[in-house]
């Protein structure tokens, strides 16, 4: 899997590519950590090119999001294809997470958020 990496605005957007499972998430999990450590808590997702997640995936994802939203922040997912959306809606984390058709949208929901909170 590749994670790309851009800000916009004050929002860092993750482009993710390949497969997001056992063998990759502990990258995905790294990068999380060293955002969360420098304070950025306001995430978005870019999962265009996401082939696929697996459990190990989701989990990466959950307890990241647990951690921004314990510091005001959260995660949005966008660009969620077909064969991941399906994966989100069984496990029953597409009701939890913040999915937005575009990454533009993502990053306005996020920012408009952080607004809300000050």
């Amino acid at each position: 899997m590749l994670i790309g990496e851009k800000k916009v605005g004050g929002i860092t957007v993750l482009s993710l590519s390949g497969r997001l499972d056992a063998e990759t998430s502990g990258d995905l999990a790294m990068k999380f950590a060293t955002l969360i450590e420098k304070k950025d808590f306001k995430l978005v997702l870019d999962l265009a090119e996401l082939e696929y997640i697996s459990s190990a995936g989701l989990r990466v994802i959950l307890e990241a999001t647990k951690k921004t939203r314990l510091n005001m922040g959260d995660i949005y997912l966008a660009n969620v294809q077909e064969y991941v959306g399906k994966v989100l809606d069984i496990s029953g984390l597409s009701s939890f997470l913040k999915i937005c058709d575009k990454v533009e949208a993502a990053v306005a929901d996020a920012d408009a958020d952080a607004k809300k909170r000050k």
